[in-house]
């Protein structure tokens, strides 16, 4: 079965006036990757030393770290969702980016505004190699990249979201301008793109070579490929060609493949892992949502509508962008060492920090993030 598109025009499928359970539920198993990562399993990868000293019990958890990926695939599909329902409006431009705007901005500066004391009269004892300014333009992914370094533990995570602000200054004008066909040719060369310069990256002379990695990660051409994968599957869930049979085969098919890459052991120096395995994770977590959203009444689906998972995804951009706050910060303070998972005390700290980070997530989806959500609602398409 091919998915073909074969017409111009779309069938308008609101998106803005449906809420899809399924999708609240990825975002919760995205967040919750993230989260696992950073608390339990990343302390014990350095990614400079041979997968052989990684300890045995950490492996299988390898890839957790690519809850972010499936982030970008997510805001791929529903931004356009978006946009394409909303292309013969008037407002189109302001009513987008004020939305966007509203939702990112609030709990964004509730980070930055304080981080920028720590950054400035250097707390912890510790200092920041990328420029304060570039997290007040969302460019820190680009310092990052140039630096070989995410940054201060504070907003190091915020570097896929420059990224994704990068990609809402670019889409808008993509769906606005592009035909269905023009925007299916779009994500098909980013896709193909991303890998190219990955390649490149990983093998510029102008940058040393331990640092290279990085600039495949950080940079935002690099890292484009999933979010046109999520740009895809708008495309093609819209056309109704989502229930193919295929679908369920091509998960199980990718999910070997990117275990199999975890079995060798992830370099991000490696063309293997560095180039095209973020290219399969890309598309992994692009079929596994095709699925998701195409079958509701499947297993997936039905898990995915879980109340723990929607919960959780409902909290999920609070907690990404304080759950590295707390952990560091309880670790400095409690351990006086970073964070790691080697040890009773270590960990006991670890779940006070995700406790308090969900308690704060709450609080902000009280008293910050609903209420811009809502007043960004009131401007209308």
């Amino acid at each position: 079965m091919t998915l073909t598109l074969v017409s111009e025009k779309l069938p308008q499928v609101d998106s803005r006036a449906r809420r899809v359970p399924e999708l609240d539920g990825l975002r919760g198993v995205a967040i919750s990757l993230v989260v696992l990562w950073h608390y339990f399993f990343g302390p014990n990868f350095v990614w400079t030393e041979p997968w052989r000293f990684v300890p045995l019990w950490a492996r299988p958890f390898g890839l957790t770290w690519s809850g972010v990926e499936l982030f970008f695939v997510l805001s791929g599909f529903l931004l356009t969702n978006v946009l394409l329902d909303a292309k013969g409006s008037r407002n189109y431009y302001p009513t987008f980016y004020i939305r966007r705007a509203l939702r990112i901005l609030p709990v964004y500066l509730l980070v930055l505004v304080p981080f920028a004391f720590v950054h400035c009269f250097r707390s912890f004892g510790q200092t920041d190699t990328i420029s304060l300014w570039s997290y007040f333009t969302f460019t820190q992914n680009i310092a990052g990249a140039l630096k070989g370094d995410f940054g201060l533990w504070w907003m190091s995570a915020t570097w896929s979201l420059a990224v994704e602000e990068h990609f809402y200054l670019v889409l808008p004008v993509l769906v606005h301008k592009l035909s269905v066909r023009g925007l299916t040719v779009f994500s098909i060369s980013a896709i193909m793109l991303a890998p190219a310069l990955r390649i490149w990256a990983l093998n510029t002379p102008a940058v040393a070579e331990a640092s290279r990695w990085q600039i495949a990660y950080l940079a935002t051409p690099c890292r484009i490929d999933a979010l046109a994968f999520g740009v895809l599957v708008a495309i093609i869930y819209r056309k109704g060609l989502a229930g193919a049979r295929s679908v369920p085969w091509m998960v199980a098919f990718l999910s070997v493949l990117n275990f199999w890459q975890l079995a060798m052991g992830w370099d991000p120096r490696s063309i293997r892992s560095g180039v095209f395995g973020y290219s399969l994770l890309g598309a992994f977590y692009a079929a596994v949502l095709l699925l998701a959203i195409s079958r509701p009444e499947s297993t997936l689906a039905r898990a995915l509508k879980s109340r723990p998972l929607i919960w959780i995804g409902g909290l999920s951009y609070a907690i990404y962008l304080f759950h590295e706050i707390f952990l560091w910060s309880g670790h400095l303070v409690l351990n006086h060492d970073s964070p790691t998972s080697s040890t009773p005390r270590a960990l006991i700290i670890s779940l006070g920090a995700l406790a308090l980070t969900i308690w704060a997530a709450l609080l902000s989806k009280a008293h910050v993030e609903g209420p811009a959500i809502r007043l960004g609602r009131s401007f209308k398409y």
